[in-house]
C-alpha cells in the first residue's frame, strides 16, 4: 500500500478513470454507456472496469456496473476534492481583497462566487455581469465597489424594491 496521494494520482491521472466514476455516480452503467460518457476505447473501459473491481469500488450486476458503498466514498471524495481546486482556481486572483479577517469568514462562502473580469478595451463587462446577475438573482451578496456604479445602482434599488435579499461589503478608505 502506498501514500494516499498515489491513489488520488491514480484515478485523476486518467481522463477515462475520472469519466467512469463520475458516470457511474449518476447511476449504473453497461460497458456501451461508459464507452459513449467517455469517449474511451472498449478495451480502455475494459481496463478501468477491472482496476475498480479489484479495489471493490464497483460491481457488476448483469451487464450493468455499480458503484459499491466503497467506490462511492471514494467518488464522493474525489468529486469534493475537484470542486475545491475549482473554487480555488476561481478566488486565487480575487484572493487579497477577500475579508478574511471577517468574523465567520470562510472559502466556502465564496465557493460559488462568480468572479468578473473586464475585457480588453471595454472596462464595463463586470458592471454588465453584476447586473445580469442580480437581475436573475432572488439574493445577492456583493463584494467590492463595482455594485456602487451608477449603473448598477439602478438594478440594484430595482432588485431590492422587488424583494430581492441584499447584502454588500465594501471596504472603506
Amino acid at each position: 500500500m502506498g501514500p494516499p496521494i498515489e491513489k488520488i494520482e491514480f484515478i485523476a491521472s486518467s481522463k477515462h478513470r475520472v469519466g467512469v466514476i463520475d458516470a457511474l455516480t449518476e447511476e449504473g452503467c453497461d460497458r456501451a454507456d461508459l464507452r459513449s460518457v467517455t469517449g474511451a476505447h472498449a478495451s480502455s473501459i475494459g481496463r478501468v472496469l477491472g482496476e475498480f473491481e479489484k479495489r471493490r469500488w464497483i460491481e457488476r450486476n448483469g451487464p450493468t456496473y455499480e458503484l459499491t458503498p466503497l467506490g462511492e466514498f471514494v467518488a464522493e471524495r474525489f468529486a469534493a476534492l475537484c470542486d475545491a481546486m475549482e473554487t480555488e482556481e476561481k478566488l486565487r486572483d480575487v484572493w487579497q481583497w477577500l475579508p478574511r479577517e471577517m468574523e465567520g469568514f470562510s472559502v466556502e462562502l465564496f465557493a460559488d462566487a462568480v468572479v468578473a473580469y473586464p475585457g480588453p478595451g471595454y472596462p464595463y463587462a463586470p458592471v454588465e455581469r453584476v447586473i445580469q446577475l442580480v437581475e436573475e438573482s432572488d439574493s445577492v451578496r456583493a463584494l467590492g465597489a463595482t455594485v456602487f456604479k451608477s449603473v448598477a445602482n439602478e438594478a440594484f434599488c430595482r432588485a431590492a424594491l422587488d424583494g430581492t435579499e441584499i447584502e454588500v461589503v465594501r471596504e472603506t478608505n
